[in-house]
C-alpha cells in the first residue's frame, strides 16, 4: 500500500463538506436519543461522525489499522482484500439501520470525553461481516462547524423562503399577470421546506 497523506484532520475537513445522511433512533444511557450520521470512505481510510444535537462524535481509521480491526472483529480464517473490507464498511455505513444486530452503547471515558460504541454486522456473500465503531466526542468548535452553523444556515434559508413567499403573495394581489411565473418558482421552492426536516431530506437542510 502506498504511503498516504490522509490524516484525521484531512478527513474531518472533508466531512465538513458532507451533508448529514440519515438519522437513527436508539437509547443511550437509558435516554431515547436521535442520532444523525454522516461518513466518508476513501481508498485507504474511512471516517464517521454522529451528533445527538448537543455534541458531535468522530472516528476514523487509516491504512493498516483497518485490516487490523477486521482481523480483530472477524473470524481469523476469513480472508478479504483491503478494498473488499472498505467496500463492506461503506455498505454498512450507507444505512446502519439495515444491518443486523445493530447496537449502541454510550460510555463516559473521563470527565471530558464520551464515547459511543456501535456494533454492526451484515451478511455479504453468505458470510457475516462484523464491525465496531468507537466514536469519540469532539471539541465544541467541531460541533459548531458540523452542526450549529449548518443548522443556522438552514433556518435562515427557511426564513428567506418564507419572506419571499409572503412578498410574492402581496405582489401577486397587486400585479397578478406580471408575477405568475415568478410566484410559481418561489412557491415550488417554499413547498419543499417542510420536506427538509424529514430524515430523507436532511441533506437539504444541513449543507
Amino acid at each position: 500500500m502506498a504511503v498516504s497523506t490522509t490524516t484525521s484532520s484531512t478527513l474531518l475537513a472533508k466531512l465538513e463538506q458532507i451533508n448529514w445522511c440519515y438519522s437513527i433512533s436508539t437509547t443511550l444511557l437509558g435516554v431515547d436519543t436521535n442520532l444523525l450520521v454522516k461518513f466518508i470512505v476513501e481508498e485507504n481510510a474511512y471516517a464517521i461522525m454522529l451528533t445527538d444535537f448537543s455534541s458531535t462524535y468522530f472516528e476514523c481509521l487509516i491504512g493498516n489499522k483497518i485490516e487490523e480491526s477486521f482481523n480483530r472483529y472477524n473470524n481469523k480464517s476469513r480472508r478479504l482484500t483491503y478494498q473488499q473490507i472498505l467496500q463492506y464498511i461503506a455498505e454498512l455505513l450507507q444505512d446502519l439501520k439495515a444491518t443486523n444486530n445493530l447496537s449502541f452503547e454510550k460510555i463516559e471515558t473521563d470527565c471530558h470525553t464520551t464515547r459511543i460504541n456501535v456494533k454492526a454486522s451484515k451478511m455479504f456473500n453468505k458470510q457475516k461481516f462484523d464491525w465496531r465503531f468507537y466514536i469519540i466526542s469532539t471539541e465544541p468548535q467541531i460541533f459548531l462547524k458540523h452542526f450549529s452553523l449548518p443548522v443556522w444556515r438552514g433556518l435562515m434559508h427557511y426564513y428567506q423562503l418564507n419572506q419571499l413567499s409572503q412578498d410574492s403573495f402581496l405582489n401577486d394581489q397587486m400585479n397578478p399577470q406580471d408575477n405568475n411565473a415568478h410566484n410559481n418558482h418561489v412557491n415550488e421552492d417554499f413547498n419543499l421546506v417542510p420536506l427538509m426536516i424529514e430524515d430523507s431530506k436532511l441533506k437539504d437542510v444541513f449543507r
